[in-house]
């Protein structure tokens, strides 16, 4: 009977044992579930931010050329106005230039109108 009853402990301590380990394993299975849901969003959202890094990338190298191009503009508008300012002071020195001579011409008429007896 000693025998035998070891062996029945051993049976019980052996189903206990079972019943452990087949409550981890289920716990285990759980646990890499949610840790392959985990895995497959964090992928899911790394790709987002990949596809969304490269929008930006695109979008900022776009940007930079036409800011490029602006700039360019820019150059080439200033120096239309500085070509014209130029050209705006040299006229307005011609403009007193005749004016002097205009207002020369007009007081030797007018010189010489005053010398005539009507």
């Amino acid at each position: 009977e000693g025998g035998s009853a070891a062996v029945a402990a051993a049976e019980v301590a052996r189903a206990k044992e079972f019943k452990e380990l087949k409550e981890l394993n289920v716990q285990l299975i759980e646990r890499l579930g949610l840790e392959r849901s985990a895995h497959t969003k964090s992928q899911e959202r790394v790709k987002a931010i990949s596809n969304e890094n490269e929008t930006l990338t695109s979008r900022v190298g776009m940007l930079s050329d036409q800011l490029i191009e602006l700039s360019d503009l820019n150059d080439a508008l200033h120096d239309e106005l500085s070509a014209a300012s130029a050209s705006q002071a040299e006229l307005a020195d011609m403009n007193d230039a005749l004016r002097g001579e205009l207002g020369a011409a007009k007081y030797s008429q007018c010189a010489s109108l005053k010398g005539l007896d009507w």
